[in-house]
């Protein structure tokens, strides 16, 4: 879908990296998407978000008080 949507509309020359949580399936997703768009390096174009991070570490630190 994501593929489809970026040759749409012509940006797959355009798409060079992608912002995603930490889960698994964005990996998956990535690795993908490196063979659908040639301009993308799969993992090593996929940012992971930061306040998601952030999030997952104040979390844990909640649980021990």
């Amino acid at each position: 879908m994501i593929a489809d949507c970026l040759d749409r509309y012509g940006l797959q020359d355009k798409f060079h990296t992608i912002n995603m949580d930490n889960a698994s399936n964005c990996d998956t997703t990535a690795d993908h998407l490196q063979w659908l768009i040639p301009n993308f390096r799969g993992q090593a174009s996929r940012s992971r978000c930061f306040p998601h991070t952030v999030n997952l570490i104040a979390k844990v630190c909640i649980s021990f008080l």
